[in-house]
């Protein structure tokens, strides 16, 4: 695919045809998948943990934790964006909490800028400080 161009990867990256021959990718809204046996529940559940699951290799157990819809989405970017992966999320702040919370630990100082949507400063404050970030917010556009 990275040989389509853009407009070719927008409409078919990370789609492969399911089994009844979707020639565009379905949307499933469903919240759960059926298991086989308790070996397949254990086996998806590991993929899952280990960050494995996803990508249409059929490890879908919650959608919370994936589902075919959203790993064609993630594909689909990033072909896009000629990036080896992608997480979509359900929300901006969803996405600002996952970036925070995956590369921040106890100890750590944040600056931030003092123009940041409401809710981020209140994850700042409210959320960050008490697993031990220190938080200052400074305005980025004064460089005294």
């Amino acid at each position: 695919m990275k040989t389509q161009n853009k407009s070719t990867q927008a409409i078919h990256a990370g789609f492969l045809r399911d089994q009844y021959g979707s020639v565009t990718a379905p949307i499933y809204r469903v919240s759960t998948f059926e298991v086989e046996s308790i070996d397949d529940l254990t086996k998806r559940a590991e993929k899952i943990m280990s960050g494995m699951s996803g990508s249409g290799d059929g490890y879908f157990l919650y959608t919370r934790l994936g589902n075919p819809t959203n790993s064609i989405l993630e594909n689909r970017i990033a072909a896009l964006e000629s990036a080896t992966d992608c997480v979509a999320t359900a929300s901006g702040l969803g996405a600002i909490s996952t970036t925070m919370w995956a590369f921040l630990k106890a100890g750590d100082h944040l600056l931030a800028d003092t123009a940041l949507y409401g809710d981020t400063h209140g994850l700042m404050l409210d959320v960050l400080t008490r697993f031990g970030v220190t938080v200052n917010f400074i305005d980025f556009n004064n460089f005294d």
